[in-house]
């Protein structure tokens, strides 16, 4: 779907947007997590935009090392996206 996203910088566009589900497991329980992405304006030169949308009984762990408090995830794979591969 095409939904508005605003970047750090105060603009906002209309970004195409695709939600769902990440599976874990977490001490031996399947949590499945609410993820939103999105496709930035320069993509595919530009890495997929990607947000945790915790559900209100879900919190995201401070300081997690993949997750920020926005929600907004950092992988190694988007930090050194290159096109073409």
């Amino acid at each position: 779907r095409d939904d508005p996203f605003t970047h750090n910088d105060g603009r906002t566009v209309h970004l195409l947007r695709a939600d769902g589900t990440i599976p874990i497991f977490y001490q031996g329980v399947k949590y499945n997590i609410p993820l939103a992405m999105f496709l930035p304006e320069g993509f595919p030169k530009q890495p997929p935009i990607c947000y945790v949308h915790p559900t209100p009984s879900m919190i995201i762990k401070p300081g997690h090392r993949m997750v920020d408090g926005s929600g907004l995830v950092h992988t190694p794979y988007g930090d050194h996206w290159g096109y073409p591969r």
